[in-house]
């Protein structure tokens, strides 16, 4: 397993327990004990979040978050080969870094919002 997605267990809004008997369609209270539930992870729901899901729409749902990422930072290879140079998502985050990006889509596909495939 890469070390980045064992790190999310630890960011994640739920804990690993709940999470995993939600995935078998287990409902569980949170234990009210560990961290996640007594501090819980701040949310970023701002317009990164807004960005992101307008070009993952925009660029046609099938493109992966290195290449949304590139459009959203308007790199030069992102946008000749697909036309995502005349999106109007195209440069939209220039002012962002990669990491950022890569922070919010990971965000995205921990809330089910955007998938893995």
């Amino acid at each position: 397993m890469r070390k980045s997605r064992r790190c999310g267990h630890g960011r994640n809004r739920r804990l690993p327990p709940v999470q995993l008997l939600a995935y078998f369609d287990q409902a569980s209270p949170p234990c009210g004990n560990c961290d996640n539930c007594l501090c819980p992870p701040r949310v970023r729901t701002a317009r990164s979040t807004r960005k992101s899901v307008s070009c993952v729409y925009r660029t046609g749902q099938r493109f992966g978050a290195v290449h949304l990422i590139d459009v959203l930072l308007a790199m030069r290879r992102a946008g000749p080969k697909f036309g995502h140079d005349a999106l109007s998502t195209f440069g939209i985050a220039a002012t962002s870094t990669k990491g950022n990006g890569a922070r919010v889509f990971r965000q995205l596909v921990r809330w089910a919002i955007c998938t893995r495939t």
